[in-house]
């Protein structure tokens, strides 16, 4: 999957995966912010942005037009198995579903 896209693209989405990223509760573990919090209030998680924030509602709104279902689940918006048809990973749907969030996250 990562082999498809562009540089950027692929660092995005290991940083969402991994949790190494810029948002609040990674930034404090490394002193860089001095609290966890998402603007919302909430502590700001992938989770909690991909899939609760309210301030993201708009974008979120747009992301489920594209992704459906999948935005039930954390692991399966970033790329993580779903089953297709025939009990074969649906990568089609994984691959659309990863460029919708990746689209997602540099929007917000």
């Amino acid at each position: 999957m990562y082999g498809s896209l562009p540089r950027n693209r692929a660092y995005l989405l290991t940083q969402l995966r991994t949790g190494h990223n810029w948002l609040s509760t990674y930034a404090k573990k490394f002193g860089f912010r001095d609290n966890d919090r998402c603007e919302c209030g909430a502590q700001e998680t992938v989770s909690h942005v991909l899939l609760e924030c309210p301030k993201l509602r708009d974008l979120r709104i747009e992301l489920r037009r594209s992704v459906g279902d999948a935005l039930n689940s954390v692991s399966s918006l970033l790329g993580g198995s779903t089953e297709g048809e025939r009990g074969n990973p649906d990568t089609v749907s994984r691959a659309k579903t990863v460029q919708a969030v990746l689209d997602f996250a540099e929007a917000s």
